[in-house]
């Protein structure tokens, strides 16, 4: 019956140096190991930066882009390489740690939109193996206006057309 209570001691021991090893203290809220922001340098293109605190990383699968404004279409992502690495979860997989920087294109159809609604859905882990459930943030992007020069010339080729007739 010793050997039982002296097993039991052992393991509580054991497990409790492991719970307070991997505290909720060390571990960063999503919003601060993946600090997300964006911007318009055009509007027909966005730049999203993730600054991603030393030690946590994000997956490049994990990834999604969607507009929910109206006569906003979104093109493929530029999204840079990134490292491969052996996940335990995942398997051999593309990694982005440090900062991270991708393009989004967009087909502005109407090329009047001043706003852009992003929903934006991304995944990443601690390296201490603790994994964030998938990230969903509505962003709210201003666009700059399009170029008045660009405006014209449509408004030229409408007249042009027009006096052609």
């Amino acid at each position: 019956m010793l050997a039982y209570k002296l097993i039991f001691f052992a393991l509580l021991t054991v497990f409790s140096q492991a719970s307070t090893a991997l505290d909720s203290k060390d571990i960063l809220p999503p919003e601060q190991a993946f600090k997300l922001s964006a911007s318009a340098s055009s509007p027909e293109k966005l730049e999203l930066v993730w600054d991603i605190a030393d030690g946590y990383h994000l997956y490049r699968d994990k990834f999604k882009f969607q507009s929910q404004t109206e006569n906003i279409e979104l093109s493929q992502a530029d999204m840079p390489e990134g490292n491969i690495e052996h996940d335990a979860v995942f398997g051999e997989t593309v990694v982005y740690r440090g900062a991270l920087k991708v393009g989004l294109p967009l087909l502005n159809k109407k090329n009047n939109a001043s706003l852009i609604k992003l929903l934006v859905k991304y995944q990443g882990c601690a390296d201490v193996g603790v994994c964030y459930p998938p990230q969903k943030v509505v962003l709210d992007v201003v666009l700059p206006a399009a170029p008045a020069a660009k405006r014209g010339n449509a408004l030229n080729q409408i007249v042009q057309g027009c006096k052609a007739l």
